[in-house]
């Protein structure tokens, strides 16, 4: 299978995620078809895609531009709340405005990278498939997990889209609906707002739809360590694959010194090891099925290194996308929180299922994000416990069995990790870390409020999504 027919593969399971990106503004490249051939492409300027960007751009710049300086509504809107509630909500509109920019405007100039770390990943997949000794079938038809990856994004899309879609239409389509029946005229600067806030928060939402694309990569290369942990186990007859779902945490079950390759043995079951006297074959076949047994266990540990390096050069390619992404993330996630208890203080039950929805979209995007995070650095769990179980250890060569052993204890000690340029690393263990950091300034930012002199507030049509 050459790199070509792998790129078209891992454009058939990419496609949603691809689809998503281009249509938030984020993705300004082109999917072409020549001979039954798919392959990105970007460029030239007058394509569809760089055009719509830029298009999209342009209108949402203008439309913030006039939502700060010459709005009376937001005027009326910002008037009604305290000096915290402004602050915050100042924050909130500042950071996704400024971060959406950005990210559009990386994505034109970041074009040609993007397609020349695609081909990264499609030549260095073909290899790794290779060295796996996927000739007949690729490597994506012999894994159900790939098989999992299209549905699985598809799945998150649609969810997404749905919920967004029904909130903007009900909420801001009631403030558009009021304004047009409650003015004397038929249109006025406060249909001007909604319609633009609505179109605003469409696009501010819409943005956990970057994540997919993301995401995409992280589920690839996961499939792949999968499929590295279920080669090696096919090399012992007698294999197991009943705990392949444990990874690291069986790892931390066992004894510590077992990491050693001198302690190794300690494990081993005797009778899988194959001894060619009591199996009664000759000499010749014997020295065959160990130098057989060499090479693949040699492809297995070039397979993972070079899958490794892949996962590293994600994290490098997306490093400062990630922090991005997470400082987008957890900006939306404080002032939702922030304004779901100012209301639930005040009892306005009203505002507090209108933010509702936004809260929930952002806290599931951190779920889901750290998530896949974790499950590639499980994945490279399950091939170092099937390195430990199911390679005959006593048939190797001393240098492949110092190989054997240093990868097993690199993987447990260090395993790959999606890592924001190495602030932070993508896993459970981050939720933990947002939700105890969101709660510390939840309790900072209502201190303050309880110190502001606030006045009491009743919401009125001119209210916008936090007020």
């Amino acid at each position: 299978m050459s790199s070509c027919e792998v790129e078209n593969k891992l454009l058939d399971l990419a496609n949603w995620a691809i689809r998503s990106t281009q249509f938030i503004g984020y993705f300004p490249l082109s999917l072409r078809s020549l001979n039954r051939t798919k392959f990105l492409e970007f460029g030239p300027f007058y394509s569809l895609s760089i055009i719509y960007t830029v298009l999209l751009l342009s209108l949402i710049f203008a439309w913030e531009v006039n939502f700060f300086l010459n709005f009376t509504t937001y005027q009326k809107f910002i008037a009604l709340f305290g000096a915290t509630e402004k602050t915050v909500h100042f924050f909130f509109v500042l950071t996704a405005s400024f971060m959406g920019l950005c990210f559009r405007i990386s994505g034109l100039f970041m074009g040609p990278r993007t397609i020349q770390f695609w081909k990264d990943n499609c030549l260095t997949l073909d290899k790794i498939q290779t060295a796996l000794g996927f000739f007949k079938e690729s490597i994506f038809e012999s894994s159900p997990d790939f098989g999992k990856i299209k549905k699985s994004l598809k799945l998150s899309i649609l969810m997404n889209v749905v919920f967004i879609a029904l909130h903007i239409l009900i909420v801001h389509g009631y403030r558009l609906h009021r304004s047009l029946t409650d003015d004397t005229q038929w249109w006025s600067s406060d249909s001007d707002f909604h319609l633009g806030s609505a179109f605003w928060f469409t696009m501010v939402l819409f943005h956990v739809l970057n994540s997919i694309w993301l995401s995409f990569f992280i589920k690839i290369y996961t499939a792949t360590f999968r499929s590295i942990a279920r080669k090696i186990r096919t090399l012992n007859n007698n294999g197991d694959d009943n705990d392949s779902g444990k990874g690291i945490d069986y790892m931390e079950q066992r004894p510590a010194g077992i990491i050693y390759g001198s302690e190794i043995f300690q494990i081993l079951h005797p009778s899988k090891v194959n001894k060619s006297s009591a199996t009664g074959e000759n000499e010749k076949e014997a020295r065959n099925r160990h130098n057989l047994l060499e090479l693949h266990v040699g492809n297995c540990i070039s397979a993972f290194v070079m899958l490794e390096k892949l996962v590293n050069r994600f994290n490098t390619f997306f490093g400062s996308q990630l922090i991005a992404e997470m400082h987008v993330c957890i900006s939306n996630i404080v002032a939702h929180s922030f304004f779901l208890l100012l209301w639930i203080g005040r009892n306005i039950w009203r505002q507090v299922a209108m933010i509702t929805v936004p809260f929930l979209v952002f806290a599931a995007h951190l779920y889901r994000f750290s998530s896949v995070g974790g499950d590639l650095t499980l994945a490279a769990g399950e091939v170092a416990r099937a390195l430990f179980d199911s390679i005959p250890m006593g048939q190797l060569s001393t240098d492949l069995r110092f190989k054997v052993c240093t990868l097993s204890s690199k993987i447990i000690v260090s395993p790959p990790v999606i890592s924001g340029n190495d602030f932070f690393v993508v896993n459970r263990h981050l939720v933990t870390s947002v939700v105890s950091a969101i709660a510390t300034l939840l309790v900072v930012l209502v201190q303050f409020r309880e110190s502001d002199s606030t006045r009491v507030f009743s919401p009125t049509r001119n209210s916008s999504g936090h007020g």
